[in-house]
């Protein structure tokens, strides 16, 4: 009965390290890595495409964010989490939209980095997409799209 006992307790005893491991590797560095890659960093706020040379460099996110959406182009916006598996899967079709479309604004923001922007559209789950022409939302779109389902949306709001 004591060696039961003891048996049970040391399997417990791992099950919580290893529980607790496991979580601080999906909170930890493999999502800060994630987190690099896909969100919007401050050396590409002040060298993008959509920024002309007259333009100084912005002070803040939120800032570039603002003066991105007020312009006349359409403006997509991937509000993701880096813990979003539809999120992550969804990534490469937002980068790639982007690189393909000249005459559109992309913008990837992290929700929960940038809270004080993704609070403002009062977003019910992620990824969300929102669309934007002259500082106005026009459509947007809760949920997982492949890369035709998101050129769906910007054919039609062009």
């Amino acid at each position: 009965m004591k060696r039961s006992f003891l048996n049970i307790k040391s399997t417990f005893i791992w099950v919580v390290l290893g529980t607790t491991l496991f979580l601080g590797a999906c909170n930890g560095t493999a999502a800060d890595s994630e987190n690099g890659a896909s969100e919007v960093d401050a050396a590409e706020t002040t060298t993008s495409e959509s920024m002309t040379e007259e333009t100084e460099p912005v002070a803040s996110m939120g800032e570039y964010f603002d003066n991105t959406i007020a312009d006349s182009k359409l403006t997509v916006v991937d509000f993701y989490t880096t813990w979003c598996g539809p999120c992550k899967r969804m990534d490469p079709f937002v980068k790639e939209v982007k690189a393909e479309n000249s005459d559109i604004n992309v913008l990837q923001v992290d929700a929960e980095a940038y809270v004080e922007i993704s609070e403002r559209y009062k977003l019910e789950g992620y990824p969300t997409l929102i669309f934007f022409k002259d500082g106005q939302v026009v459509d947007r779109a809760l949920g997982y799209m492949d890369k035709e389902g998101i050129m769906q949306y910007v054919d039609r709001l062009k």
